[in-house]
């Protein structure tokens, strides 16, 4: 399990912190109901804070782990752009390192989820930072 927190709710940004983990925690389920993968997550709710605990995805049934590759690494490896989650996601899927079928789920997910929180630049980083914007106008 992990768990996201907010810090005591007692300014607008702390309130905004806990608002976002509730949207974070119902795109999840909006994710999951279009059929897509989405880890489940439950909100808990103190008087001061809010968390977020969220199943990790990195679980095999048996209680070990499975191998996680961030899409940085592989971008660094065989394309060297290292541009955005889509662009990378695209080349690679042109090289046939990745099923063609990924690029639009990856784009589905970005568009989604960049309007609730901005996305780590690359998958597997756990960083919030503003996702790289491409100049070519194909992201």
């Amino acid at each position: 399990m992990l768990v996201e927190l907010s810090p005591p709710r007692t300014s607008a940004l702390s309130r905004r912190t806990a608002d976002l983990l509730v949207a974070e925690h119902l795109a999840m389920g909006v994710v999951r109901e279009h059929g897509k993968f989405a880890s489940k997550s439950e909100l808990v709710e103190s008087t001061t804070q809010m968390f977020l605990e969220v199943e990790r995805f990195d679980r095999t049934p048996s209680g070990g782990r499975s191998g996680v590759l961030s899409s940085m690494a592989l971008d660094a490896e065989f394309v060297g752009r290292m541009l955005s989650w889509t662009d990378s996601v695209t080349r690679l899927a042109e090289q046939g390192a990745l099923p063609a079928a990924l690029v639009t789920d990856v784009a589905w997910l970005r568009s989604f989820f960049v309007r609730l929180r901005p996305l780590p630049p690359w998958p597997g980083i756990g960083t919030r930072q503003a996702e790289p914007r491409s100049n070519s106008g194909s992201d």
